[in-house]
């Protein structure tokens, strides 16, 4: 790699890989200055320097239907990733959970000999064994959350290793951190009704109206936890029910309550 930067190609979907993304981004920039990064992700990893050809947030599906009304966003997706890649070529691509639409670009990435790592390894091992296999087979390498996930791997034939969970350090730091609102003398209500739109439509109608039913009979205070990637309107009604709306801090705001609906 001398005499040229290390030029990644990262594709995450979804909330949680967008932040696993930008924790391991902002680590390999720290030992390699001179990295680059396009790909698949959310706002978080653009924070750190990565160049979106695909915006996560306008490809995360809950449950069949919505994968078919996805289909043509998605096919979308796929083609310009491979495009991006065959004009930028990647030294390597980090693959980061987000299995359905991963596991189509991970084989079309290894037919242009682009070495692949797998970061957050789908659990494709639980439910997908020949899906496993295959992973197994084509990823450069394979870095897991849990120590069972990398010896299963490893039976397999692939280069796997544990790396720990990166929620263990997002607790830590927003527990330091503390929470966003200031806590006040009435008990605490957190909502935090899902990282998807798709899981906000279905969850913040019962969510709000069980925090309204407990509100009239108890002294509350209901805070609505808004996920990264979430448009600023998702809880449009939730000021005139008089709840605070925050996008940060969720940790320490959940150590702050009484009770949270998750």
């Amino acid at each position: 790699m001398t005499g040229k930067g290390l030029n990644l190609l990262i594709s995450a979907g979804e909330a949680s890989g967008d932040l696993h993304g930008a924790r391991l981004l902002a680590a390999l920039k720290r030992r390699r200055p001179d990295l680059s990064a396009f790909g698949m992700g959310g706002e978080r990893l653009q924070s750190e320097g990565l160049k979106a050809i695909v915006r996560s947030d306008t490809l995360s599906v809950v449950g069949l239907f919505e994968v078919f009304e996805k289909l043509p966003a998605l096919s979308r997706g796929l083609k310009q990733m491979r495009t991006a890649s065959r004009h930028s070529s990647p030294d390597a691509a980090i693959l980061i959970d987000f299995p359905d639409f991963n596991g189509f670009l991970a084989r079309a990435l290894h037919r242009d000999g682009i070495p692949l790592i797998y970061y957050v390894s789908p659990q494709v091992w639980a439910w997908r064994a020949g899906r496993a296999r295959t992973i197994a087979r084509i990823a450069r390498r394979i870095v897991t959350l849990f120590p069972f996930e990398a010896e299963i791997y490893r039976r397999l034939g692939a280069d796997a290793v544990c790396a720990g969970h990166p929620l263990v350090d997002d607790v830590r730091e927003g527990l330091e951190a503390g929470p966003p609102l200031p806590h006040k003398e009435r008990s605490r209500v957190v909502l935090l009704p899902g990282s998807r739109a798709a899981e906000v439509r279905r969850h913040w109608p019962p969510m709000r109206e069980a925090a309204e039913a407990l509100a009239r009979h108890f002294d509350l205070e209901v805070a609505v936890v808004r996920a990264p990637g979430l448009p600023d309107d998702s809880y449009a009604d939730a000021a005139e029910r008089g709840f605070a709306v925050t996008s940060t801090g969720r940790h320490g705001l959940i150590a702050s309550a009484d009770l949270a609906f998750v």
